[in-house]
């Protein structure tokens, strides 16, 4: 089934991205160059650079305000300060009562959120193009200067610990808590527990919020991404008076060591008496800036390909085995599967990982997978918001959206050799998860696994 939706997004793909497809070339270079031409640069008096992308003809506006910090930015005991932070800055502001907000956004159809990312913190806006200048208003007012109502924020908080409190009666999230336990070393900028956050969150306080609101509202930490039709000269005077004020500050980046590989610490097993068993394995992978990005995305396109063909397939071990990589500032590589047989599953995960790092797959094939990748990659940006947050992780990682916009191309020199050495390279040292009732598993049958790669 999955080999027939790639042809037909073979087929998509092909008539939506450029004769130029036909002939070889998997975007058309017009598409490209189009995209670039498309996109302007420009700096407000304060010096926060806009990223403007046209849309021609667009009555929908989205704007994105990104600040380059994130859960990796936040010391230990207050790691969880952004997610209650970015979900209480929306309540009201100096100029907006909290029910004033809700007037507003209701009266201009505002789409308005704010959210704290492991290394990027955004705020979004969307709205028409004839409200505007309302939306604005009521954006940069909650941005700049929310006043965090006490009890309003104390709601946000109490909703936030009920999210947490929940993460183990979901074990599709609790796996990943379990395997990071033995991933991440317990000081690593990326690893936050749901103990730890529930910890924190019982000491901190609305003054702890205004601190960190403080520290994050600094013109050095800041990019504007604008994305729709409207004219770039009233836009940027607009963005100019709204956020142009803003002081400068200093910002002391926080380096990301990779994961250690111990193998004394490469399995973990937490019993639950459960009929499905949970495994997740975790690995390193290419970062988002690693010259092997492109090759990374195709590989694990191949992988939840080929896990899915031989483990639901063939076998019918499971009804839900996939693998997936996050590319930050490092990379990580991830293999799922939930299954009613742990061990006849982990025995056909080992089967996957050997062929895919000892198979040279042909032109063809891989031909295939570049078009279902680059299908999603644009389907990825066919909406204003999502086009916006493409651009914002290009410009955090980058600081162009050249590389962005040439993804396609880079993809397009990609060759069974490189995805063959990238899996010899990363599906080596992995660390495994599991939770299962400890009555039906042998610990074993994990320990081979690892022995096998």
């Amino acid at each position: 089934m999955r080999s027939i939706i790639r042809s037909i997004l073979s087929i998509t793909v092909a008539t939506t991205l450029g004769s130029s497809v036909a002939h070889g070339a998997l975007v058309a270079p017009e598409t490209i160059n189009r995209q670039k031409t498309m996109t302007k640069s420009y700096k407000l008096k304060n010096r926060i650079p806009v990223t403007y992308r046209e849309v021609p003809g667009s009555s929908i506006l989205s704007v994105s305000v990104s600040f380059s910090t994130g859960l990796k930015d936040q010391p230990k005991g207050r790691k969880v300060l952004g997610r209650w932070l970015t979900s209480a800055m929306t309540i009201a502001s100096k100029e907006y009562s909290k029910d004033k907000v809700y007037a507003v956004r209701e009266k201009f159809a505002i789409d308005l959120n704010c959210s704290a990312g492991v290394e990027i913190t955004t705020c979004d806006v969307g709205t028409l193009n004839e409200y505007w200048k309302d939306a604005l208003a009521l954006f940069s007012s909650l941005v700049i200067r929310p006043t965090f109502p006490e009890a309003d924020a104390n709601i946000v908080k109490d909703r936030l610990v009920s999210q947490l409190k929940r993460i183990p009666q979901a074990p599709d999230d609790y796996i990943n808590e379990i395997v990071n336990r033995a991933f991440y070393p317990a000081d690593h900028p990326f690893r936050l527990d749901y103990t730890d956050a529930l910890a924190e969150l019982e000491s901190l306080t609305i003054k702890d919020l205004k601190e960190a609101h403080a520290q994050l509202i600094n013109s050095n930490n800041m990019r504007i991404v604008v994305v729709g039709s409207y004219p770039s000269k009233d836009m940027i005077k607009q963005l100019d008076t709204a956020f142009g004020d803003i002081a400068a500050a200093s910002v002391k980046p926080v380096e990301v060591p990779l994961p250690r590989n111990d193998k004394s610490k490469a399995y973990i097993f937490e019993h639950r008496e459960i009929p499905t068993a949970y495994i997740r394995l975790k690995f390193n992978a290419p970062s988002a800036i690693d010259a092997a990005a492109p090759t990374s995305r195709l590989l694990f396109e191949i992988l939840s390909e080929e896990l899915w063909e031989e483990i639901r397939t063939k076998q019918s071990l499971s009804y839900s085995v996939y693998a997936a990589t996050t590319q930050y500032s490092r990379g990580i590589g991830a293999l799922s599967a939930t299954t009613s047989k742990p061990r006849e599953t982990l025995a056909a995960l080992a089967t996957v990982i050997q062929k895919v790092k000892t198979k040279t797959y042909t032109p063809e094939e891989i031909e295939e997978y570049k078009r279902t990748f680059a299908t999603s990659y644009y389907r990825g940006q066919e909406t204003h918001d999502h086009l916006a947050d493409s651009i914002v992780s290009g410009l955090f990682y980058f600081g162009s959206t050249d590389p962005l916009y040439e993804l396609p191309k880079r993809l397009d020199e990609v060759t069974p050799a490189d995805i063959r050495k990238l899996a010899n390279q990363i599906l080596t040292q992995m660390t495994i998860g599991v939770l299962y009732d400890r009555k039906k598993f042998e610990d074993d049958w994990a320990k081979q696994l690892l022995e096998s790669i």
